[in-house]
């Protein structure tokens, strides 16, 4: 029998699952040209020992399966290895001043966006920031041609069509996301404002819901249909968890159990959180 047509969201998760991929085979590329600076000897759970190999750009590479496939593991949450990454990575400036240099961004490619708004770690207000992240929804010109425009600001070190990322004069680097409607524009704040282990929890909680949470919204995981998207409390309802402003999910956990009234901290429902 003929294959059934898929639906609009199967193609639209068929397209972001092979887009996930080439970004995945090209970073792998990318960190081979990298000149390894350090090699620390990590010891994982099952007693396996695993050379992790810190780059110049202050990223790591890990011989595992799981670094293979995801790009990401937990043997580079060692402290030795983060302590090498901060180390050699780019230099943390203050919040003052990634904040005004973020702001002009901002109000450069202001004109062709219908929204804009700077996210990570300067909206969560962080003493020291590392890089500038904005998301913006396209207006007047196309997601290319404000990540063109946007390059012009500094050196470009991806040349992706719809993401931007540079390297400003003074020496701060920058990123630029698409974001694709108004309809998962607070999906979008959430997964890009962090922090990791706070984006973390809700996807686990979305997990148990048989949905899936993503910068491209809340969906179902069967029918990639979209349950929430347009606002972060709409998304956090849904998941039924409350609404912390961004410099609190630094310690979200404890925050959390102080609005419910505990002492304790915050512990995940089910087994093993």
């Amino acid at each position: 029998m003929p294959d059934k047509p898929r639906s609009w969201y199967q193609l639209r998760a068929k397209k972001k699952e092979d887009a996930e991929k080439r970004k995945r085979v090209k970073a792998r590329r990318r960190n081979r040209r990298l000149k390894v600076i350090e090699t620390i000897t990590v010891i994982g759970s099952g007693g396996n020992v695993y050379e992790v190999e810190v780059l110049e750009n202050g990223k790591a590479r890990c011989p595992c399966k799981g670094f293979r496939y995801r790009h990401e593991c937990r043997h580079l949450l060692d402290p030795e290895v983060r302590d090498a990454t901060r180390h050699y990575g780019p230099a943390r400036r203050s919040y003052q001043e990634v904040s005004l240099v973020a702001t002009a961004l901002a109000t450069a490619i202001l004109p062709y966006c219908s929204r804009v708004k700077i996210m990570g770690s300067l909206r969560r207000q962080k003493p020291s920031v590392k890089d500038i992240d904005i998301i913006f929804i396209p207006g007047m010109g196309s997601a290319e041609q404000v990540v063109h425009l946007f390059r012009s600001f500094g050196k470009p070190v991806h040349m992706g069509e719809t993401m931007g990322a540079i390297v400003l004069p003074n020496g701060i680097p920058a990123q630029l996301w698409p974001v694709e409607a108004l309809d998962v524009w607070g999906a979008a704040q959430l997964h890009y404002t962090g922090p990791r282990d706070y984006n973390i929890s809700l996807r686990i909680r979305a997990n148990r819901r048989g949905w899936k949470l993503s910068q491209h919204g809340l969906v179902e995981r069967s029918n990639e249909r979209l349950i929430a998207g347009r606002t972060e409390e709409e998304v956090l309802d849904h998941l039924g968890m409350p609404w912390l402003p961004p410099p609190l999910r630094e310690n979200h956990r404890k925050a959390r159990s102080l609005q419910a009234g505990r002492r304790g901290p915050y512990r995940y429902p089910g087994k093993g959180f």
